[in-house]
């Protein structure tokens, strides 16, 4: 009798090696029966880890999940999902194309007072670094949150100069010559981890030998994706699949154009660079208080999972 696991689904990307472990079997040799359950933001997703209805999650570094750890909600970080390799752009900073193309923007100083979308107030912490390369900050220009898809029509419509966007819309919105790349997540803070799989406490409590399975089968789903498209050297087919089969970028040739992120093989957790977000999220007012990040590593199962898979150089 497999042992039932809920694990929330953010329906992207960088959530590859759920999708791989689960489609190629991994959950299943580990007598795991993994159920992927929508998780529609931040808030909804610390409350299903907090009471229980769900084991695991990929986490953002989001003021959402700090407020939690603050309000003592018992979450782990287990294993790192992304790691921001210096050319990375599955997130991307962009300027209209017509105002680099007439010479209104030449650098980032030239934003000032113009109109710059993020999907969330999270995204702000990397815009802001784009500026401070202009000598702006972020109360130099117009500042509307906007749903990731509206952006396109946004730069279409000139109704904005610039933007915070995500892959395959970053790629669309290049190959419609509405806007081009300025910057990617690579580019402004290489070696962050942009997500995490992240586990409620009280799960490794009562189940730590199934927290333990769980995490390898990640680790060979996320090595799967390395080797993929990382090293280069490893079946893209089967992972290509994965991700057509749980995201939302349905064409297979895609993969080949878009930004793809960087994984560490051997899962490594960067947590100081989460201490970065917490910075600017204290300054924006978008988190109360400092948590000690320290207190919500835990490296124990990742560990066993490299006893047994072993470490990849």
């Amino acid at each position: 009798q497999p042992f039932h696991v809920v694990a929330l689904d953010p329906g992207i990307i960088p959530a590859v090696p759920l999708y791989v472990a689960l489609d190629r079997g991994y959950f299943a040799e580990e007598g795991l029966e993994v159920e992927l359950q929508p998780s529609p933001d931040a808030t909804t997703g610390a409350q299903m880890l907090a009471v229980g209805q769900a084991a695991f999650n990929m986490a953002v570094p989001d003021p959402v999940l700090f407020n939690a750890l603050a309000r003592g909600i018992d979450i782990k970080l287990l294993a790192s999902g992304t790691v921001n390799g210096p050319e990375d752009r599955p997130a991307a900073f962009l300027v209209r194309s017509d105002l680099i193309a007439s010479g209104q923007y030449a650098s980032p100083a030239d934003l000032k007072g113009l109109t710059i979308a993020t999907p969330a107030n999270s995204s702000e912490f990397y815009v802001e670094r784009v500026l401070r390369q202009g000598g702006l900050t972020l109360d130099d220009v117009q500042r509307v949150i906007m749903p990731v898809p509206d952006i396109l029509s946004a730069f279409a419509s000139q109704r904005i100069a610039a933007a915070w966007q995500v892959e395959p819309l970053i790629t669309a919105a290049v190959r419609r010559n509405l806007a081009t790349v300025i910057a990617g997540t690579g580019e402004l803070f290489p070696g962050a981890n942009g997500m995490d799989l992240v586990m409620a406490g009280s799960f490794g409590r009562e189940q730590p030998e199934v927290a333990r399975r769980f995490v390898v089968a990640y680790l060979r789903g996320l090595r799967d994706y390395y080797h993929a498209f990382n090293k280069g050297d490893g079946d893209r087919e089967p992972v290509v699949q994965a991700l057509v089969a749980h995201t939302v970028v349905k064409d297979p040739a895609l993969y080949d154009v878009m930004g793809m992120h960087t994984v560490d093989p051997n899962g490594a957790l960067n947590s100081a660079s989460w201490d970065a977000f917490q910075e600017f999220y204290l300054r924006m007012g978008l988190q109360q208080q400092r948590v000690d990040l320290a207190r919500h590593v835990d490296e124990s199962y990742l560990q066993a999972a490299l006893d047994r898979l072993g470490r990849e150089p």
